[in-house]
């Protein structure tokens, strides 16, 4: 798993790529804890990158099962998340 990350215009974005398992949450979960306390009030996580079991087109489907997505939006494209952040 990796984990990137860019200060821009007063937004956080952190790109996260790789295998979304086990192994690969513990790879990152102390930078991407670092990264989202000290990031500023606004933080986007872009997770084009992310596999989930395999499949891209699972990872939404898994943050809305486990209800991550009532408290943290999320957007199709950087463009909509960075339009929610700045207005």
């Amino acid at each position: 798993m990796e984990c990137l990350h860019e200060d821009t215009e007063g937004v956080r974005i952190i790109r996260l790529a790789g295998r979304m398992d086990i192994e690969g949450n513990d790879e990152i979960a102390l930078r991407f804890n670092t990264l989202t306390g000290t990031g500023g009030p606004s933080i986007i996580v872009d997770l084009a990158g992310v596999e989930l079991f395999g499949a891209r087109s699972n990872v939404l489907s898994a943050l809305q099962r486990t209800n991550v997505t009532d408290f943290i939006p999320t957007y199709d494209t950087l463009d909509e998340a960075r339009a929610r952040v700045s207005g």
